[in-house]
């Protein structure tokens, strides 16, 4: 999570969404702090409200995010995980095929393949500016005309790894079955339009 004392901005960084290049960019920032580590760096929108006041954010500030297709970020997840051995970690998939990974998801993973429960409060309201991951160069339309910044940087992705797997048609309908909840959320969202203004 990224707050931003002079635009009165706060970021709110959901998983596997480009969240670590945003932040790459706003870090260093004079004006811009950080609040971090695992327990932090993905607090959710509800979450947020509850301690902003403890962090002398009020109600005049704005918030943004990002969202990510719940099929998408499945994938995404599984080419990640591909990376970790699994001598170390039990949520490695690197012995393991998309389509094990997809019927075997446990109740963190569901929750974690839903933006909407990360973007929205108890009543349903969204941050102010929400943006998706599939229309990136809003967001840096938007990153640009707040802060100047052209252009994000590539940061913990998974795509530039050898080991990624690209989603078949047959694999794409299975994860739809079985994220059909998490993708009905999705599609309930509103998303923001920055257009460039270079």
């Amino acid at each position: 999570m990224i707050l931003d004392f002079k635009n009165k901005l706060v970021f709110i960084s959901t998983s596997k969404t480009a969240s670590t290049s945003v932040e790459s960019v706003l870090r260093p920032l004079e004006h811009c702090g950080h609040l971090g580590g695992k327990k932090l760096k993905h607090l959710s929108f509800t979450q947020f409200l509850e301690i902003r006041f403890g962090l002398g954010v009020g109600p005049e500030w704005q918030t943004f995010a990002i969202a990510r297709h719940p099929a998408e970020k499945a994938v995404s997840w599984y080419n990640y995980r591909r990376r970790l051995s699994p001598k170390k970690t039990p949520r490695s998939t690197r012995n393991m095929s998309y389509q094990e990974f997809i019927r075997n998801l446990t109740k963190h993973d569901f929750i974690s393949m839903d933006d909407s429960l990360k973007v929205t409060d108890k009543l349903g309201e969204q941050v102010d500016f929400l943006f998706n991951f599939s229309k990136m160069s809003y967001v840096e339309n938007f990153l640009f005309q707040t802060y100047g910044i052209a252009k994000l940087p590539k940061k913990n992705s998974s795509d530039r790894h050898a080991t990624k797997y690209l989603l078949s048609v047959e694999d794409r309908l299975l994860t739809e079955e079985i994220l059909e909840r998490q993708i009905e959320n999705y599609n309930k969202l509103q998303f923001s339009v920055f257009e460039s203004k270079r």
